[in-house]
């Protein structure tokens, strides 16, 4: 999932939920799905300072940073330039 720190409040809580339970109600459902399935989640925000503002719940960074991957953007290292 790219740019997970962009998710409002309400889908935080519904990916938590699938995160922490693996299960899932269809939109318009009336039956949960059992699910199991390896998650990769993205973004360009630091996660930390959105949630001491309030924007991303605590919970759903301790499910996702089970093992974090930082990479530097390309622009900040020139051997990945196909000019340099």
């Amino acid at each position: 999932m790219d740019e997970v720190g962009e998710l409002p409040m309400e889908t935080q809580i519904a990916l938590l939920r699938v995160l922490q339970e693996h299960e899932f109600e269809r939109v318009g459902g009336t039956r949960s799905i059992q699910t199991m399935f390896e998650w990769f989640a993205a973004t360009n925000r630091n996660l930390q300072e959105a949630i001491a503002a309030g924007a991303f719940r605590s919970d759903l960074f301790y499910r996702l940073n089970v093992f974090p991957i930082e990479i530097a953007p390309l622009r900040d290292d020139g051997k990945y330039s196909r000019t340099g």
